[in-house]
């Protein structure tokens, strides 16, 4: 090898040595800002995903996972697969899921630096770094249901690297054609491992011909083409996840999820929450402060002139970029559209169960915050050469913001350690939160601190009179204090507002078969099974309450059936043998 050759492999060394190290740095660096993440536990929607979830712990459940609709809370099955795994090392200890997470949000910091890198952005680890430790991705982090979010940006962001070098948007040389149409195929597959960790990803396709526009100037019909595979994938699981979504996103339980008053809006109004929501998300970004979990649900008025602004400045901004193109290039353009396309899956023209609570949810811009990030990373970084900002006192100057942005998210981290602490701080910061009240309420339930629930859950009720999970949740509490009278009415008013909502059915029929009335809560549980012909619990409870009236031929049909469903449970089984026992002895008459 001659010196030329020599000197070119100890370069390439050095740089491949330099960019281990960065990436070390970056995964170091989150695991350091997430550390308060691993202490916490599980927190709302993290027993629906894992605790109480039936497909974990089973040798079916992958198969069910995959194959089953209605199996799991929201059609993810990749995401539930890694729940699946992950059960067998740690069961429903929170600490394994939470470090996963953290990884995983590591990682994509790392691709993100690798993709911006490749794409030449300046700052591409200055914006790396702000994407791992920005505060508002605590909520894709430090909760375990969020899995979904950092699992599929994994794959977008493997997606988008595939596609860059497939292009050559990354300038390399030349590959042979075989080689590049494996990274097209790569792409296409990592998008769809991304759908089936999250269908939120659904934008993505979109996203590349804005990116081969940013880098060439220009797009080419053949590359539009080559965007139409990737909608093979978007159909039909957006359409499986949109059934999910109506059917089964509420909480898990058989009641439509996105319809009703919380979710009629026309499209003018949906407009104008479009433009709201897009602005508050950037917003946060630029001014991380508060952070809530749950944010006050705003009132979208057609007849209020002001929010009209919102939409209004949304359009003015990518025109004015465009027209300025030329004078400051098509990078802010392109953050522009990469930022609000990502975001339209949540921008509010489709409906999603937790608009109920807030239309905005900092977890929701987790794929969308790239963009921004970005582009104040780029600005950032070209200023400082403009003005020949000497390296030392940028570096200093970045670091300050970077530890900033850390000591929030550090701070932020608290409220999502357990139930109690998120509900906590949700009405420290939106007193007005009835969600947080109902939340607050069913955490001193578990606790046994049953005068506090019943207020929290009274409050709820009287901020929103239409929530049927707060009465639900009343009227457990004040079953649990022994009033079975009291706890009558808001079981009724929660089966007034969502008449298939089977629990608030079953409760209902313990406490009138507990008060003696029979007849009614008999015909609680015969609703139920006109709702769910294979509800264990109305099987079993129904029998109970059919043995009470002496009816025991009919109380064992049921016990049968309870059993069939539920061949482990003790208590049907003694409940089958006892009414079996009674139909043996010879009549009193």
């Amino acid at each position: 090898m001659n010196d030329t050759e020599s000197t070119d492999a100890t370069v390439h060394d050095v740089d491949g040595a330099r960019m281990w190290l960065l990436a070390l740095g970056l995964l170091v660096l989150t695991l350091v800002v997430y550390l308060p993440a691993t202490e916490g536990g599980f927190i709302w929607d993290d027993d629906y995903y894992v605790e109480r979830n039936s497909t974990l712990g089973v040798v079916d459940g992958l198969y069910r996972i995959w194959f089953e609709f209605g199996a799991t809370q929201d059609y993810y099955p990749l995401t539930f697969t890694t729940y699946w795994l992950e059960w067998w090392f740690w069961g429903t200890h929170p600490f394994g899921y939470h470090l996963v997470n953290i990884l995983l949000h590591a990682f994509n910091g790392i691709l993100l630096w690798r993709l911006l890198d490749r794409l030449r952005v300046p700052g591409a680890f200055f914006a790396a770094v702000l994407f791992a430790v920005h505060p508002v991705h605590v909520e894709s982090v430090a909760w375990v249901t969020e899995r979904k979010n950092v699992l599929s940006g994994l794959f977008c962001l493997l997606s988008l690297l595939s596609f860059v070098h497939f292009l050559r948007l990354d300038e390399q040389a030349e590959a042979p054609a075989r080689r590049r149409w494996r990274f097209y195929a790569l792409s296409i597959g990592a998008f769809f491992l991304a759908m089936l960790a999250k269908t939120a990803v659904v934008p993505l396709p979109l996203i590349l011909p804005v990116l081969a526009w940013w880098k060439r100037g220009r797009l080419e019909p053949r590359e539009l083409l080559l965007v139409a595979p990737y909608f093979l994938v978007v159909v039909p699981l957006f359409v499986i996840a949109f059934l999910g979504e109506a059917n089964y996103g509420g909480a898990g339980v058989n009641i439509v999820a996105t319809e009703g008053a919380d979710w009629n809006l026309s499209l003018l109004e949906r407009t104008l929450l479009c433009g709201r929501v897009l602005w508050f998300y950037f917003a946060k970004l630029v001014w991380p402060h508060p952070l809530i979990f749950v944010y006050p649900r705003w009132h979208i008025d057609s007849q209020a002139e002001w929010q009209y602004l919102y939409p209004l400045a949304a359009v003015a901004v990518p025109v004015i970029l465009f027209m300025l193109r030329k004078r400051i290039g098509r990078g802010p353009l392109a953050a522009a559209l990469v930022f609000g396309l990502m975001l339209s899956p949540a921008a509010g023209y489709f409906n999603f169960y937790f608009q109920r609570y807030s239309y905005v949810a900092d977890h929701l811009q987790y794929f969308a915050s790239v963009a921004v990030t970005t582009l104040f990373a780029s600005l950032v970084t070209l200023a400082a050469r403009r003005l020949a900002v000497p390296r030392d006192w940028g570096a200093t100057l970045a670091a300050a913001l970077v530890v900033i942005l850390m000591l929030v998210g550090w701070r932020q981290q608290a409220a999502y350690q357990n139930l109690e602490t998120l509900w906590s701080d949700t009405l420290a910061k939106n007193p007005k939160a009835w969600m947080a009240h109902d939340g607050l309420g069913v955490s001193f339930q578990l606790s046994n601190n049953l005068d506090a629930a019943v207020a929290h859950h009274r409050k709820a009720t009287e901020i929103n009179p239409r929530d049927f999970m707060a009465y639900y949740n009343l009227g457990n509490a004040l079953q649990r204090q022994g009033q079975l009278k009291e706890a009558v009415a808001p079981y009724l008013k929660a089966l007034e507002l969502a008449p298939k909502f089977v629990p608030a059915r079953n409760h209902l029929g313990i406490a009138l078969s507990k008060m003696g009335r029979l007849s009614e809560a008999e015909a609680q549980y015969q609703q139920i099974l006109c709702i769910e012909p294979s509800n264990f619990i109305a099987h079993n409870g129904l029998g109970v309450v059919l043995a009470r009236q002496g009816r025991y031929r009919e109380a064992a049909d049921r016990f049968q059936e309870a059993v069939r469903l539920q061949p482990e449970s003790v208590e049907a089984g003694d409940n089958l043998r006892s009414a079996q026992q009674r139909l043996q002895q010879p009549s009193d008459h």
